[in-house]
């Protein structure tokens, strides 16, 4: 059955500002069609239909010629979809799938050809079932063959557990990317020392963050609550920073986003154009691989 806070997707507000040339929304999610493409019968959710072409009607209607998927939960270690959708877009699209240790290493590398960049893990709580998840204790088992073939761990946990892990990924040969603003508490602060010590990781190590607020705030349609995070990050690594919509806004109910508006947001909170230049297509294009743009005339 469908999730009830999963709504199909919506025509997004067009942005204040268009984006750069060759930007690139570095989060989103694709579902279906299901017919093609069904959900895991023991799924969590069942999400609303958005297909590939969905999406990038969408990144046209927004002014993106790039986008990243990420595997949709629901769809498990079936990452049909996703490679599918990679493999006909080559030129727009790449993507974030989803395996553990006892995937082939054959297996891997042919992802890796078509256009997978990286693996998502998640921190489960005690006694919480990780139901179409890959857990933290996986990345260590898949350090060496993801550094084999490209990819990188993209990892969904609050900032204590990541603090705990990411010193053992330092120096294995890839990129870690944090999802959703690294998860941070919006009721702490930029003083807090776990906080403190995450930010300190990322100013001098090779760790990405995902600069998308909605999904940990307080303050929905608002986000004020994570202004001075979103700073503290841009202070610590302005070169691996991104911005990514999560499209179609999966189980968000009234909270759900605009992507339109999320967009000029950002673009508020990021006024010098050299960090927009730098965040919507600099970044993303050197992280995922993308073709790089035309050299800018001076």
């Amino acid at each position: 059955m469908t999730d009830p806070t999963s709504h199909p997707p919506v025509l997004q507000s067009l942005p204040r500002l268009a984006p750069p040339p060759q930007a690139c929304d570095s989060h989103a999610h694709i579902c279906g069609p299901h017919h093609r493409f069904p959900p895991e019968p023991d799924a969590a959710y069942t999400p609303a239909q958005a297909p590939v072409e969905a999406y990038l009607a969408m990144l046209d209607r927004l002014g993106f010629a790039r986008g990243v998927l990420v595997q949709a939960t629901p769809y498990g270690f079936d990452n049909g979809a996703i490679l599918d959708a990679v493999s006909r877009y080559p030129e727009r699209l790449r993507a974030v799938a989803l395996a553990d240790a006892r995937v082939d290493a054959d297996v891997l590398g042919q992802m890796a050809q078509k256009g997978i960049r990286g693996l998502r893990f998640a921190h489960f709580p005690p006694g919480v079932k990780n139901i179409g998840g890959v857990g933290l204790d996986q990345i260590g088992p898949l350090s060496a063959r993801m550094a084999e073939f490209g990819l990188h761990p993209q990892i969904w946990a609050p900032v204590a557990q990541l603090v705990e892990v990411l010193p053992h990924l330092i120096g294995r040969g890839f990129p870690v990317v944090l999802d959703h603003m690294a998860r941070i508490d919006p009721t702490t602060s930029t003083d807090d020392p776990l906080v403190r010590h995450l930010l300190d990781l990322i100013r001098h190590e090779d760790i990405w963050v995902k600069l998308i607020p909605h999904r940990i705030t307080r303050q929905p349609h608002v986000y004020a609550d994570l202004r001075s995070f979103h700073d503290a990050f841009f202070a610590a690594a302005p070169d691996r920073m991104l911005w990514g919509s999560d499209w179609p806004f999966v189980r968000m109910g009234d909270a759900t986003p605009d992507a339109g508006r999320l967009l000029n947001l950002f673009d508020e909170w990021t006024a010098d154009p050299a960090l927009r230049q730098a965040v919507l297509v600099d970044n993303p294009t050197r992280l995922y691989g993308f073709s790089p743009p035309p050299a800018r005339q001076g």
